[in-house]
């Protein structure tokens, strides 16, 4: 052919990912040449996604779960109620005897008393219980003896009195006569009568009507100088302006008969019933024995 010459002409292809297979070529003078198409063959790359990478998390340990408490019923609140008159004076309380059977200090001050005698009985009071006395018995409160009663001094007592037949009659006192001391009794065929003893004078108070066979309600009071006696809440007397304004201690508190000094005597013990014995370590006032009566009443078993 026009002496042109063919030649071989071999050429590089890649095809990317694909690969032919060689092709025959024949050329005119019946002479093969072979055409072939190389192919690159490349190795396939591994694809990997990139991981992003991560702190570690702390680990934290499981809370402890709690079973929930079941709700409570708010609680009512209440107003306080404010303080009565009687209420205030049992911050001065000293003692105090209910006689419910038994002879014991009830204010918690550790007062109480025992039977000097053949005994006392417990009979029905205005309050409760009431101790009653024959004539051959007293009660004696021992702790009192190292007690200073002081510049202020009172006592509240329910009584239910049998009148003396011969000699008198002692009711409630820390002593007989002596200096320092106070004493309660009923003079033969005389008054009701409150002493206080101290330098001389001594100051007394004669109650001429006094009530028998009946309950009454006694308060006396000593402060400044001065002693009052109310009965059942009504003013009885005053007397005023001692030579002294303090009691010093006498003996234990006696109840039923003479104080201490005067035990020999058989004609000082007292007949009757008692109720409700206060001992205060202040100067009880008038409205305070009002209070105490309005309290206690009516005076009926």
């Amino acid at each position: 052919m026009n002496g042109l010459k063919l030649h071989h002409i071999t050429h590089r292809v890649t095809t990317p990912h694909q690969v032919t297979t060689p092709h025959q070529v024949t050329t005119l003078d019946d002479k093969t040449i072979s055409l072939s198409t190389t192919q690159q063959v490349t190795t396939p790359q591994q694809v990997t996604t990139q991981q992003k990478l991560t702190t570690p998390q702390q680990v934290t340990t499981p809370q402890q779960v709690t079973t929930p408490q079941p709700l409570t019923t708010p609680q009512q609140v209440t107003t306080p109620q404010p303080l009565t008159t009687l209420d205030a004076l049992n911050f001065n309380l000293l003692a105090h005897y209910s006689f419910e059977d038994n002879l014991n200090d009830v204010s918690g001050n550790g007062y109480d008393g025992d039977v000097v005698g053949s005994g006392v009985t417990y009979t029905q009071g205005p309050q409760g219980k009431a101790v009653q006395f024959n004539g051959n018995s007293r009660l004696y409160m021992e702790k009192f003896e190292t007690y200073n009663f002081g510049s202020e001094f009172s006592f509240s007592l329910l009584l239910n009195c049998v009148p003396p037949t011969t000699g008198g009659i002692g009711f409630i006192s820390n002593g007989f006569q002596n200096s320092g001391t106070w004493e309660v009794k009923i003079k033969s065929n005389g008054p009701f009568r409150i002493s206080v003893f101290g330098p001389p004078p001594e100051l007394t108070i004669d109650i001429a009507d006094f009530r028998f066979n009946e309950w009454i309600h006694v308060v006396f009071t000593f402060g400044g100088k001065n002693s009052t006696v109310y009965i059942n809440g009504v003013l009885a007397d005053r007397v005023c302006c001692a030579d002294f304004d303090s009691l010093g201690r006498g003996s234990g508190v006696t109840i039923g008969a003479f104080g201490t000094g005067h035990l020999d005597r058989d004609d000082g013990y007292f007949y009757g019933m008692m109720d409700e014995i206060k001992l205060y370590s202040t100067n009880l006032t008038a409205d305070d024995a009002v209070e105490l009566f309005n309290y206690y009443s009516p005076l009926t078993p």
